[in-house]
């Protein structure tokens, strides 16, 4: 599926930061090896995935993770077994040399994927941040409360005694000392100069699917958020086209998203993830 307002990559999907070390080996391969092709998929799913399996399901049993861009970009997905069966059509293959094919198997929102895990998990664990902003804000309260219990163990006698005897910590340790307090007050002053934010209006009924409603985690949640690559591909809204591909190779995707996510939540519980 292709969600509203999207634009459709065919083979020049713009890179996440991440991937500049397998542009590199893409192009050695392509510029030394006689018959190398390269297939690239955005997103693999399937047992075992610890990015998007595993992952997330340990941290909804210790917090709540939180979404940018309110769980609206596109997430390009395909499933292990598909792209293990390009791979296969791709060797069988002739004259393939120096081709670059895309393999994508279903597109979604992010907000929809992470629902059918919240399913599986039979609770709310995911906040999606509705701006920037208020992602931004959701960024400076971690902030906070990480220097506050950083500061706890710092008043703990028997961790600093510990902590002292690694050689490391011992020569930084005073350093520590004198700074974080000072870190510590301009936190207290910029939390007094902002203002409570606004609640969020609900939205309609009609893009409830592709927007949820906002969420607020417990005071005392533990929030994980997203590495820079993750943000990268929250905040993209490109759908990948497997064109290519199928005319290349006669790629065609036999695990669309719901008979994914079946095969997903069937491991979890063999897993005992869940």
């Amino acid at each position: 599926m292709r969600p509203r307002g999207s634009s459709t990559s065919h083979e020049r999907a713009p890179p996440p930061p991440i991937v500049s070390t397998h542009t590199e080996v893409e192009a050695l391969l392509l510029t030394e090896a006689n018959d190398a092709v390269v297939l690239q998929a955005p997103i693999i799913v399937g047992p075992y995935s610890k990015p998007w399996v595993e992952r997330p399901i340990e941290q909804f049993g210790s917090g709540w993770i939180v979404v940018p861009n309110r769980g609206r970009g596109s997430m390009n997905a395909v499933f292990v077994e598909d792209v293990a069966r390009a791979l296969v059509a791709a060797g069988t293959t002739p004259s393939l040399h120096g081709e670059r094919m895309l393999l994508s198997g279903f597109t979604v929102r992010w907000a929809e994927f992470y629902e059918r895990l919240e399913a599986m998990f039979g609770r709310e664990r995911v906040t999606y941040a509705e701006s920037k902003k208020d992602y931004g804000r959701i960024v400076r309260s971690v902030a906070r409360r990480g220097v506050g219990d950083l500061l706890a163990a710092l008043s703990d006698e028997e961790i600093v005694i510990r902590a002292e005897r690694i050689p490391y910590v011992e020569e930084t340790f005073d350093a520590a000392r004198r700074r974080l307090p000072k870190l510590v007050q301009a936190f207290k002053r910029q939390r007094a100069e902002e203002s409570e934010p606004a609640a969020l209006p609900t939205p309609a009924v009609e893009v409830v699917r592709s927007a949820p409603p906002p969420r607020t985690p417990p005071d005392d949640a533990r929030l994980h958020l997203p590495d820079p690559h993750q943000r990268a591909l929250f905040a993209s809204d490109v759908t990948v086209s497997s064109a290519k591909a199928k005319a290349k190779i006669g790629y065609a995707p036999r695990f669309d998203f719901e008979t994914t996510m079946k095969i997903l939540e069937d491991f979890a519980r063999w897993a005992n993830l869940i």
